[in-house]
């Protein structure tokens, strides 16, 4: 009886062991940081006064996490989409990525490094990503949700922040006849995107150039799938037909023969019991 308590107890400990050593190592869920910045700086959706502030992972999806800011003072937060980024904390240790030059007059944060190897891309309005791209010569995380008829990051739901849309926006060139920059966009796949761009912040003054050309985010057309057609998957060999079929059919045939039948033996009879005069 000890003997097998010793191996329930073993069992219990390497099926544990197995559940600890298959959950994801890469989770960002419950990162917190605190950090200050000194001028109005814009992130998703809202430009943040100075002062100081805490940003934590609130949930993560398949490819992306939910961030939430909060003032430390006011208590005022503002809840937007992030993409898991490791390598946008490559040159920095910790603290807030700022993008070169962000939207309008004003710095723009572009992620968070919690620490080397664990950074978070911030995903920005469609409107304000578009100007991003076109200041920075970089890709830039979007989404759309009007175009999807969705509400605003804020508002969503669960399903709904799991099954929007994210774009890449980035620079394109129009044609040789036109030297004006354009924005190209594609659907985020998830995979890393250039990082060559971003640093700590230092609130450093924009620049005012503005897009010559922008995109609206729509579902690519017949020629741009046709271009890049999605690749054939072959059908399984079926190796026995289902029974689909129906003996309803054979059923009334068998019923109409066996009536027939029944008459003709009926008309034997008759025929075999009138006189012989009569027939």
């Amino acid at each position: 009886m000890r003997s097998r308590s010793v191996l329930l107890s073993l069992t219990l400990l390497a099926a544990t062991s197995g559940l600890y050593a298959l959950a994801p190592s890469d989770s960002y869920v419950g990162s917190t940081a605190v950090f200050s910045i000194g001028s109005k700086t814009d992130v998703p959706g809202k430009t943040l006064p100075p002062g100081q502030y805490a940003i934590i992972i609130v949930d993560q999806y398949s490819d992306r996490v939910l961030v939430r800011v909060q003032s430390e003072t006011t208590k005022e937060h503002v809840v937007f989409l992030g993409v898991p980024q490791p390598s946008i904390a490559e040159a920095s240790t910790r603290g807030p990525v700022e993008w070169k030059n962000g939207p309008g007059n004003k710095p723009a944060l572009r992620g968070f490094a919690f620490s080397p190897r664990s950074g978070v891309e911030f995903v920005y309005p469609k409107s304000e990503a578009v100007q991003i791209a076109t200041r920075n010569s970089a890709r830039v995380v979007a989404v759309d949700p009007d175009s999807e008829n969705r509400p605003p990051v804020a508002n969503m739901s669960k399903d709904d922040a799991q099954m929007v849309s994210l774009w890449e926006l980035s620079l394109a060139p129009v044609g040789p006849k036109d030297k004006g920059p354009a924005i190209a966009a594609r659907k985020y796949t998830g995979g890393q995107i250039d990082t060559s761009q971003p640093a700590l912040a230092k609130n450093v003054p924009a620049q005012t150039q503005q897009p010559k050309q922008v995109a609206t985010l729509e579902q690519p057309s017949l020629g741009v799938q046709a271009a890049n057609p999605a690749p054939v998957r072959p059908r399984p060999v079926i190796a026995r037909l289902p029974h689909t079929g129906s003996p309803v059919a054979l059923t009334v045939l068998c019923g109409l023969l066996c009536l027939m039948a029944a008459a003709f033996l009926r008309l034997g009879s008759i025929l075999t019991t009138l006189p012989a005069s009569k027939r």
